[in-house]
């Protein structure tokens, strides 16, 4: 779908310019809206590691996400439930769309 379009366009431009910590904050939030959490942790921690100084409250906001998806990867593991009944996009997508 969509989504998945935008993450190969993204994975792609990080062949160009691997350090643009924008592209990992997106994937991020392209996998996490997919319930993909541990990806999307992935693409976080990226961010936090590339993104400039100045993102300081940016970063801070991204943590509070990760630990978020930490949790709800566990509990979707726990329960059992797959990638297509894992639960929709939480309020941090709207939280990094803010930001973008």
């Amino acid at each position: 779908g969509m989504m998945q379009e935008a993450i190969n366009v993204f994975n792609e431009s990080l062949k160009y310019n691997p350090a643009n910590s924008t592209v990992y904050y997106n994937l991020g939030a392209l996998y996490e809206g997919m319930g993909r959490y541990e990806l999307a942790v992935e693409n976080y921690r990226e961010f936090i590691n590339r993104a400039p100084g100045q993102l300081a409250v940016q970063k801070a906001i991204v943590k509070g996400i990760i630990e978020d998806l930490l949790v709800k990867e566990s509990q979707t593991r726990k329960k059992g439930v797959g990638k297509k009944g894992a639960p929709a996009a939480s309020s941090a997508v709207s939280a990094v769309k803010y930001f973008i």
